[in-house]
């Protein structure tokens, strides 16, 4: 670039002016190197917006969008160097506009470029689609949500919708993107008209022409699904008000306003994968019963990873002395954790159906049928009373046995464990133990030698507690939400259990004595646990970890 002019009156915020040659076009540019540079990237604007005609990459104010923030990482150590390779790249972008290089950033970019006339948001639960229809348009307060039914709209909200007003609206799939790429002006409603007939394919034509027949309407919303080169495709809306007469869709139709809506999307199919969620999991159903320190983390790590389904199962309400150990704080002191935990977890991720029961362990076995647990995908039992957990396992053997997963941490940080159990496959939490008819059964995968008791008090034995922290609970809760998450993805397909070691040093500190496996055993999952004297799962090896 040539530079023409600097204009540094504000030495932390200098401006400076040149001209340089683009595919043989000369043009105007100027560098904007804002605070915090070096730390940013300066801005490279056209003098001239539309100096080169309309490209991707070049905002309305004649901005170029050069460097993406994602994953951007800049040496700010060098601005000089820093600025020419800024330049250097952004008159790359600007090259490849003139040259049609990157002409597929139209389409693969729309939104962006939708978003630059879109003052309105709206949002959106509608699964992309291949066929026109009709939509809801779900109004709910100062929100608008776009729906196929008023029932995508409650799934989205867990079934907890209150007052709503229904509205009706369209959906047309975009088949072919060029007669939007660029964005047609919005104000030019029959090169709008133009570009939705020329875009649709014959089929959606036929569709749309039923569905626009009979429509009298004084405002309408329409989303449009413009396809990407990526494969996933953008939605963008619109808002007709003051329609008289023939829809604006219509030949002759008119409309006193245009509004271009930006779409947020929250269906499902867009919100999980991009963030991290498995699509593939939104069928299985989970029961967890035990919703304290460790339990309400899986059942955290559960439905952020796409578990829709859930059951909780917990007798116990919240008590301030579970707070520093437990997702739930205060505002939910003295109320039934597994009720509780619904509630959180519902009001902070979609698509969820949670219920709850308030029953202990020995009841819940008592009154759902052994069949009924088969029903579950997987149930995971974190209620920190191994006793009951014993007898669980021993209740739900047999061929309407449900795959269980148990897990539990030991105390002052020394490790914690999960094991996967399942039907009709030898190895199960009695085989832990080392005399399964014994009175107190010591399990072979723990970190404490045995005979040793750990619960502490401060105000005489009614608060009696075993002593762990927060950090010990999640770390267990990971390693039990890790192994049910491989077993109901399908990649995990025996029984097998885990462990994670930890500092001993709190733990020797109060006199307590290590076990073999904790001096011996690098943490790592196991398999090949059986008991060949389990009267539970009758297997035949000996166990061995």
């Amino acid at each position: 670039m040539c530079v023409t002019g600097v204009d540094d009156t504000d030495p932390a915020h200098p401006i400076v002016t040149g001209t340089t040659t683009i595919e043989g076009v000369e043009v105007d540019l100027r560098m904007d190197f804002r605070p915090p540079f070096p730390s940013s990237q300066p801005a490279v604007l056209l003098a001239v917006p539309t100096a080169l005609g309309s490209i991707p990459h070049v905002e309305s104010t004649g901005e170029v969008c050069y460097l993406s923030g994602e994953g951007r990482i800049l040496d700010g150590r060098h601005p000089g160097p820093l600025a020419v390779e800024c330049l250097r790249r952004a008159k790359r972008v600007m090259s490849d506009g003139l040259t049609c290089a990157n002409e597929g950033d139209y389409a693969e970019e729309y939104e962006a470029y939708w978003r630059r006339q879109s003052t309105e948001h709206v949002f959106s639960v509608v699964y992309p689609g291949d066929q026109a229809c009709e939509i809801v348009a779900a109004e709910m307060g100062d929100r608008i949500i776009l729906a196929r039914s008023i029932a995508d709209v409650e799934h989205y909200e867990n079934h907890g919708l209150k007052s709503v007003t229904r509205h009706t609206g369209l959906f047309a799939p975009i088949a072919d993107a060029s007669p939007f790429t660029p964005v047609p002006d919005l104000a030019d409603l029959v090169a709008l008209r133009r570009a939705v007939w020329a875009g649709i394919s014959r089929e959606d034509a036929v569709v749309l022409t039923r569905l626009l027949r009979h429509r009298k309407k004084k405002s309408d919303y329409v989303l449009l699904q413009i396809p990407r080169p990526s494969g996933e495709p953008a939605l963008v809306g619109l808002r007709f008000a003051g329609i008289d007469g023939a829809h604006p869709l219509c030949d002759g139709g008119t409309a006193d306003t245009v509004q271009p809506l930006l779409v947020d999307r929250l269906d499902r199919d867009y919100l999980m994968p991009r963030g991290g969620a498995a699509l593939a999991l939104k069928d299985r159903k989970v029961c967890v019963v035990g919703c304290g320190a460790v339990g309400s983390r899986v059942v955290d790590h559960l439905v952020h990873a796409g578990i829709s389904t859930l059951m909780l199962v917990d007798p116990d309400a919240l008590a301030p002395e579970n707070t520093y150990r437990h997702p739930l704080g205060r505002l939910y002191w003295g109320r039934n954790k597994a009720e509780a935990l619904a509630s959180w977890t519902m009001s902070n991720i979609p698509y969820l159906r949670v219920s709850h029961s308030s029953d202990d362990l020995a009841t819940m076995l008592d009154k759902v049928p052994a069949r009924d647990w088969a029903d579950f995908d997987l149930v995971v039992f974190a209620t920190g009373d191994q006793t009951a957990e014993l007898a669980a396992n021993s209740a739900l053997k047999g061929s309407s046995r449900p795959p269980m997963l148990f897990t539990w941490l030991e105390p002052l940080g020394v490790g914690g464990h999960a094991l996967l159990s399942l039907p009709n496959e030898a190895g199960c939490l009695q085989c832990l133990h080392t005399d399964p008819v014994g009175h107190l059964c010591e399990s072979r995968m723990s970190f404490a030698a045995p005979g040793q008791t750990f619960s502490r008090d401060i105000s005489g034995c009614g608060s009696r507690f075993t002593p762990f922290s927060d950090s010990h609970a999640n770390t267990t809760a990971a390693l039990a939400a890790r192994l049910a998450l491989d077993f109901l993805s399908g990649s995990l397909v025996h029984a097998s259990a885990d462990s994670w070691k930890g500092d001993s040093s709190d733990f020797v500190a109060a006199g307590f004595t290590l076990s073999d496996r904790y001096r011996t055993s690098s943490p790592e999952r196991v398999t090949g646990f059986e008991n060949s004297m389990c009267p539970v799962c009758g297997c035949g090896r000996l166990f061995n970890v």
